[in-house]
């Protein structure tokens, strides 16, 4: 039997994305399997007067969750507290202290910062970090500057100063207007000591410097990193941050929520007869870097093309939203508004995916970000619901262009429609794409090897 404390940013019910699902998983088949695993994960960063946490205990699906709460907004340094938090390191200290865990799952250091890894190993306990975006690498997280186009890498501190100053709109709209000459001009600039007290570098540049002397640290003291991801894992690396060791292992599925499906999904109308129609499903954030613009232009775009000559109809289901892009959804509903081929059926329940992936052709995964290990692509190809996705990140380990899905250039509105249109003119490439998607690994599957990771740290 082993004890486990699993430290993640968020955790359910009131946090359901795919890390936080990762992290339920983990925990509840611990749980089955006759080991002890408790939570430990923030649920508040704006709560109450103190960056001291609060903590308030529960049990969610029989797991010991230890919900944090504290402000941060009370802090000199926001900054750098989000990637050195030592009011965390502190209480994890006092809470390991009374208790005899085996070892400490890092769940991301989101919100935690590195921390809880710190204090873990100076317990002399082994440490496990799980990856689940670029948050060593990236202040933002997402390798996205603030205007929504990609960033290759942290080249240097400066271009990570750059691109923090340019979440001020006066920069950004400058640096946008220029086509980035005015951020080249900066880099210039910068190596003058005036010219960077005058741009104001002055305070982000040792900061940046500082958050990664700090993280990386930290992650040379983690036992074993898990990669969802080889692109992931490559990245880190590209940019100077390897771990001493890594493994990578995908998520597993749990076979009995998507019933596998003998051929492609016959659909009926209304009155009983068949349907015709090709249902395409997006489901999802509403979030700029997931990509759902991009969707929204391709069938507006198709939708002004000659109808197919077998007469099939051409619809997109868009799963998801009401989350915290409230500005962006309502521009992505005004722009798919007079399409009646695109509708929007709101926030779903995650016990729900089997059932809507049931009622679709395929999935479209839009990501103009470099995505990990879309949980949604997974689920689909569970289902043996062809995916078409983006050629970007990690989607290309899962997709295979024309194989198992379609890939098309991320951001290329006209690619994605002419990849949906392949489906409208060649109607047997949708039953071989189906017919081509074999066994994804199982829950079973990945926590076998999950526990070789335990067993060997």
């Amino acid at each position: 039997m082993l004890r486990v404390l699993i430290a993640s940013h968020h955790f359910p019910p009131h946090y359901v994305a795919g890390a936080e699902q990762y992290a339920y998983r983990l925990a509840r088949w611990l749980v089955h399997q006759g080991h002890e695993a408790e939570v430990v994960c923030v649920e508040s960063i704006d709560y109450g007067d103190s960056p001291e946490p609060i903590c308030t205990e529960d049990h969610y699906d029989g797991i010991a969750v230890h919900r944090l709460q504290f402000n941060l907004g009370t802090v000199s340094d926001p900054f750098r507290w989000s990637y050195w938090n030592p009011a965390i390191g502190e209480w994890l200290g006092e809470f390991l202290a009374d208790r005899d865990f085996d070892l400490v799952h890092v769940n991301s250091s989101y919100l935690l910062s590195v921390s809880p890894i710190e204090t873990a190993k100076d317990l002399g306990l082994p440490v496990v970090l799980t990856l689940h975006d670029y948050w060593f690498l990236c202040p933002r997280i997402s390798l996205l500057h603030p205007d929504g186009t990609l960033c290759q890498g942290p080249e240097s501190a400066m271009h990570c100063a750059w691109c923090r100053m340019t979440e001020q709109r006066r920069y950004r709209l400058l640096d946008v207007t220029t086509q980035r000459k005015l951020g080249s001009a900066v880099m210039r600039w910068s190596r003058r000591a005036t010219m960077r007290r005058l741009l104001g570098l002055d305070r982000w540049l040792p900061a940046m410097r500082d958050r990664r002397a700090t993280v990386n640290h930290a992650l040379q003291r983690v036992d074993t990193v898990v990669s969802l991801s080889r692109f992931l894992s490559d990245k880190h690396a590209e940019y100077g941050l390897r771990p001493r060791r890594v493994v990578s292992i995908g998520f597993g599925m749990d076979p009995l929520r998507f019933p596998s499906q003998i051929g492609p999904r016959i659909h009926m109308d209304a009155a009983g007869r068949p349907d015709l129609g090709l249902r395409i499903g997006y489901l999802g954030q509403l979030a700029p870097h997931k990509g759902i613009e991009t969707l929204v232009r391709a069938f507006n775009w198709l939708r002004t093309r000659p109808p197919h000559e077998n007469g099939q109809r051409l619809r997109l289901e868009v799963h998801g939203g009401f989350g915290h892009h409230v500005k962006y959804e309502r521009r992505i509903r005004r722009l798919a508004a007079g399409n009646p081929a695109i509708q929007f059926f709101g926030r779903y329940e995650n016990h729900r995916v089997g059932e809507i992936l049931s009622g679709l052709d395929a999935v479209v995964v839009p990501s103009v970000w470099y995505e990990n290990r879309p949980t949604v692509i997974l689920e689909a190809l569970a289902a043996r619901t062809p995916v078409i996705g983006s050629a970007i990140g990690g989607i290309p380990e899962l997709v295979n262009h024309k194989i198992n899905g379609l890939l098309f250039e991320p951001g290329d509105s006209l690619d994605l429609a002419k990849q949906i249109r392949c489906l409208l003119d060649e109607p047997s490439l949708l039953s071989r794409l189906h017919d081509n998607i074999g066994p994804v690994k199982t829950v079973e599957q990945e926590m076998a090897e999950l526990m070789q990771v335990y067993e060997s740290v």
